[in-house]
C-alpha cells in the first residue's frame, strides 16, 4: 500500500505501467500535496493559448531526464491542465507513464482561466541580472563536466552564453598596455 508521494516515486521508478489517481476533489482551499497521476488521466486546457515547439520540448524532455521533474503540472479538480502544458508534451515525448501535479480546487472557471495567461505572460516580464548569469555560467563551465552535465542542461544556447559571458569577461579582464 502507497502512502505518500515519495512511496509512489519509488513504484513509479520499479514499473512502467504508472499509476492513476483517484480524482477526488480534495476539501481545502488551497493545494496542499504533490500526486503522481497518469500521464492519460490529464486534460491539456482547450483554452491554452501558450503554445510549445519542437526545441523547447527537446530542452525541457532533456531537463527532466536529468535533473527530474522538479515543478509540478497545476491542474484542476477535473485533473485540466492549468499550468505545465510543455511539461506535460516533454513526459509523453520520455514515455512517462505518470507525472507529478498539483491539485487547485479553489478557483472559479473565469480565475482558472486568468490563472492560466497570467501564468505564462507574468514570467516573461522578469529580467536577468548580467553579472550573476555570467558568473552562474563561468562556475558552472568548471563544475558541471564533473557531474556529466553541460550548460546546455540550463536551456540556454552556447550562442546566447557567449552573448552573455564575452561582455562581463572583457570588464574583468584589463586592456594590454602597449610599450
Amino acid at each position: 500500500m502507497l502512502t505518500s508521494p515519495c512511496d509512489v516515486a519509488d513504484e513509479l521508478k520499479q514499473s512502467s505501467n504508472g499509476l492513476h489517481n483517484s480524482k477526488q476533489k480534495t476539501n481545502s482551499s488551497t493545494a496542499s500535496k504533490i500526486e503522481y497521476c497518469s500521464v492519460e488521466d490529464l486534460t491539456p486546457n482547450p483554452r491554452n493559448a501558450r503554445t510549445h515547439n519542437r526545441k523547447q520540448r527537446r530542452k525541457l524532455a532533456a531537463s527532466i531526464k536529468r535533473l527530474g521533474f522538479n515543478n509540478p503540472i497545476l491542474v484542476d479538480e477535473s485533473y485540466v491542465l492549468l499550468a505545465g502544458h510543455g511539461r506535460l508534451l516533454a513526459a509523453k515525448d520520455l514515455g512517462l507513464s505518470a507525472v507529478p501535479v498539483i491539485v487547485l480546487d479553489h478557483m472559479s472557471d473565469e480565475e482558472k482561466r486568468a490563472y492560466l495567461l497570467a501564468d505564462n505572460r507574468i514570467a516573461q516580464d522578469a529580467g536577468w541580472d548580467l553579472e550573476i548569469l555570467a558568473d552562474e555560467f563561468a562556475e558552472l563551465t568548471i563544475a558541471l563536466p564533473d557531474l556529466d552535465l553541460d550548460l546546455a542542461q540550463t536551456g540556454f544556447e552556447d550562442a546566447e552564453i557567449d552573448l552573455i559571458v564575452e561582455p562581463i569577461k572583457k570588464k574583468l579582464i584589463p586592456p594590454m598596455m602597449s610599450t
